[in-house]
């Protein structure tokens, strides 16, 4: 069994304090990518990360802070790949009227 243990970062600078908090306990981090600056990327690319790191878009039906387009949210996952992550993408499509 894999411990994941999220994490919601909004700069790469906080994002190192909570890898150092929790990277003894995590088999894999879920990196919530709802907050993160452009430069983000630019620092996870040049950092050498200890344990796997999962991306993950969320909007606020999913209990994230995302409220872009589609486009958008696919393109924050595809900066995170290029930078070294892996990506989960989550729903895509709105849920249907109840």
């Amino acid at each position: 069994m894999k411990i994941i243990i999220p994490i919601r970062p909004r700069t790469f600078s906080e994002f190192k304090t909570l890898v150092q908090r929790v990277n003894s306990r995590a088999d894999v981090i879920e990196v919530w990518l709802d907050h993160v600056k452009n430069s983000f990327f630019k620092d996870f690319k040049n950092s050498s990360p200890d344990c796997g790191f999962l991306g993950v878009c969320k909007m606020p039906d999913e209990r994230g802070n995302f409220s872009g387009t589609q486009i958008e949210r696919i393109k924050i996952l595809q900066k995170f790949l290029e930078a070294g992550g892996s990506a989960q993408r989550g729903r895509i499509d709105p849920p249907s009227p109840r």
